[in-house]
């Protein structure tokens, strides 16, 4: 790791929805274990990978939610019957019920997933996702492909995670930790109010 400056102070992740992915249409028919997908919410050329991970979903007992973010709209994905596809759903509420993510592997989405507790399927399309995906398959994720993957791998990923309990069980670990240093660690407001006591 790269040497940091001592003035540098880690303040937890921001978890927050943005005001845009408000809703509550999200929610897809059925009863089978929920699965989020959540690549980036601006424009990475990403169609083409929601269009396959939409078929993937579509050959298991699954309902998904598909958020396409603020660069694709919805209708350039043709989703089967057990894929709902939206623009924008509050991530907080679906990580809330959940079973994986399957994501891009941006920063954003593999915080939140893990502040929730929810394994991810990690199909990293560039930038920092390759490196969070390595961080993540460290802390037992599941790295799929790289985002050329075609539907069947994408589809035995998603199989392994939501068959195999010890993903989950990492996930929540994690989440544990993530609780434990927002209650003991200063956040950033208290870092702002401790410069302003400096002499």
């Amino acid at each position: 790791m790269p040497h940091l400056p001592e003035n540098l102070r880690y303040v937890g992740p921001q978890l927050d929805d943005p005001a845009w992915a408000a809703g509550d249409d999200w929610r897809p028919d059925g009863d089978g274990p929920l699965v989020l997908v959540a690549t980036s919410s601006i424009f990475q050329h990403q169609a083409d990978l929601l269009r396959r991970v939409a078929d993937a979903l579509g050959q298991l007992p699954v309902r998904a939610v598909l958020t396409t973010g603020q660069g694709v709209t919805p209708d350039e994905i043709d989703a089967p019957s057990n894929v709902r596809v939206v623009a924008a759903a509050p991530h907080s509420a679906v990580m809330a019920e959940a079973s994986v993510v399957i994501t891009h592997a941006g920063h954003g989405s593999v915080l939140k997933s893990l502040a929730a507790g929810v394994p991810l399927v990690c199909v990293p399309m560039g930038r920092d996702q390759k490196d969070n995906t390595v961080t993540r398959a460290a802390a037992r994720g599941r790295r799929t492909a790289q985002s050329g993957g075609p539907p069947p791998q994408i589809t035995a990923g998603l199989s392994r995670v939501i068959e195999q309990p010890s993903y989950a069980e990492a996930a929540r670990r994690f989440a544990d930790v993530l609780a434990y240093e927002a209650a003991t660690r200063p956040n950033a407001a208290d870092e702002a109010e401790a410069l302003l006591t400096l002499k």
